[in-house]
């Protein structure tokens, strides 16, 4: 056990004879994507604002350093696990759009397959982003504590926030929550039986002792169960693999685009400006989607065609598939529209009235899921080759599974129709958490009870739309601490697992932090 660390915030540090400085200390709570994007765009705001040696930073991960940038979602070890976007078009830090495609040697003129590397090179390079920030940092003279630790508790005190670990607690001016998503509690009701695993996340490890002939059911038939699937697969499985979900329906295959294409009517400051229109009431579903269309108008894409899309995507899945796989290498004037929605996509969802976003997950969401955001076309060649065998089915209509004490079952609904699926093996491929409640986290059950976080209708807490702030249940400053994207922020901006918005996340929440504690800068005598 280590003994008690008790830092005070505002310490008086002497930077030569007679001179002293008041230092501020910023606290960043994880250091996957979010958190280092926050700890650079930090370290860049003190140099550039010439205020490097005023400020200090606490960086607390439980993961051995050697996992920083990566979090969970990136620190993958095998080739199974696939990026599934092309790297030439994914962003994250500031300056060059292509950074990763070209440290990785990628360009957009090679064969699109070879554009979807392992996760881990993606990771290589989340990796090194990190440490140079720490670099630059040291250079600089701003000190980096890394406390190999996790955060399990946040108290409101006089001078700021005081933040608990199992064998210390330190004091901060502001907080950064970069905690990512959590795996979804769903079915915890199982935890504990042999045979059931309550997620998948790093699956090369999780799913390396399943037996390579046992038959295997994923609840989930998403990019989760995907991950599940190739892993499998990659592991030597020959066993018969069962996708059970609510839709029964894949990711389709990302084919090529123009990641140049800019959009030509809609923005975030139209969207947010007919959401002020409506005094923040929000937008109709109807009147959001002629906004949409209207973009697809504008860049030429026959509507029919968008609607045979959409019409595809919802086909049997050779079909669905196949049709992907077959097209994928041509240009798609309407994917790269998809694409480039997606820079503005939480100010979509954001501008909506609360009953039109309740409406959108109910009844569009799941499709334009697996239509805007699909799988890599090498991963989508193993599926297509293990539905044409029979190992792989995909099912719809399942409810809730149970255990009759001997093995899990699993009902399937179809129209009046309920029929059963049962197995030794039970996988949650489900993704991640949602509601605070079903958030396992116990920051997040403490602050909870500490009403640090409330939470919001549509899962995650209450937070600012732009700085990720945490909000009270009137829309009041909870104080200086901010969340980034993830479980936390899923209610606000719900695209909380790509990486570019966890990039973007990370340099919003530490340039609002950085604003806020040094809206005034003493020097002491």
């Amino acid at each position: 056990m280590r003994n008690v660390v008790k830092i005070r915030p505002n310490n008086v540090r002497e930077i030569k004879p007679n001179t002293a400085i008041r230092i501020k200390r910023i606290a960043i709570v994880g250091q996957g994507a979010a958190g280092a994007a926050a700890k650079s765009e930090l370290v860049r705001q003190a140099i550039d604002a010439g205020i490097a040696e005023q400020l200090e930073i606490f960086v607390f991960e439980p993961r051995e350093s050697k996992s920083d940038g990566q979090g969970i979602a990136w620190s993958a070890s095998t080739n199974s696990l696939l990026v599934n976007m092309p790297v030439p078009t994914v962003s994250f830090s500031y300056g060059n759009p292509r950074e990763i495609g070209e440290a990785l040697g990628r360009s957009m003129d090679e064969e699109y397959s070879s554009l979807f590397p392992p996760r881990k090179h993606v990771g290589g390079w989340l990796k090194a982003f990190s440490q140079s920030a720490d670099d630059i940092a040291k250079i600089h003279g701003i000190p980096i504590f890394r406390i190999e630790e996790s955060v399990t508790d946040i108290m409101k005190t006089d001078w700021g926030w005081t933040l608990l670990t199992p064998n210390g607690q330190f004091d901060a001016d502001s907080i950064v929550v970069a905690i990512g998503n959590i795996p979804s509690t769903k079915f915890s009701y199982l935890r504990g039986l042999p045979g059931y695993m309550p997620n998948v996340w790093e699956p090369e490890k999780r799913l390396q002792n399943i037996g390579k002939a046992d038959d295997v059911i994923l609840l989930g038939s998403s990019v989760t169960a995907i991950d599940a699937v190739v892993t499998l697969v990659e592991n030597g499985h020959h066993g018969k693999i069962t996708m059970l979900s609510r839709h029964g329906r894949l990711p389709g295959v990302r084919v090529r685009h123009d990641p140049g294409y800019k959009l030509r009517l809609l923005s975030a400051d139209l969207l947010n400006a007919a959401w002020q229109a409506t005094d923040q009431r929000g937008l109709s579903l109807e009147a959001l989607q002629a906004l949409v269309l209207g973009e697809f108008l504008a860049a030429d894409v026959a509507l029919e065609s968008l609607f045979q899309t959409w019409k595809l995507a919802n086909s049997p899945h050779l079909a669905w598939l196949g049709h992907g796989l077959a097209v994928m290498e041509t240009k798609s004037q309407t994917f790269s529209v998809l694409k480039a929605l997606d820079s503005i996509f939480p100010d979509l969802w954001h501008c909506l009235s609360e009953g039109a976003k309740r409406e959108y997950l109910q009844k569009y969401h799941s499709d334009y899921s697996r239509i805007a955001w699909p799988m890599a076309p090498e991963n989508a060649r193993k599926i297509y080759k293990m539905l044409s065998s029979g190992q792989l089915k995909v099912i719809g209509g399942a409810l809730d599974p149970f255990h009759d004490g001997r093995r899990f079952v699993i009902p399937i609904e179809n129209g009046s129709n309920v029929s059963h699926k049962s197995a030794n093996i039970l996988i949650n491929a489900t993704g991640i958490g949602g509601a605070l409640d079903m958030l396992d986290c116990p920051l997040v059950r403490n602050m909870r009870q500490r009403g640090l976080i409330h939470p919001h209708k549509f899962g995650g807490a209450i937070s600012d739309f732009t700085t990720g702030q945490l909000l009270n249940s009137h829309k009041k400053s909870i104080g200086s601490i901010y969340v980034t994207a993830g479980a936390l922020n899923r209610g606000e901006r719900l695209l909380t697992n790509v990486l570019t918005e966890a990039a973007e996340s990370g340099v919003r929440a530490a340039q609002a932090a950085f604003h806020n504690m040094f809206q005034q800068i003493s020097r002491v005598a």
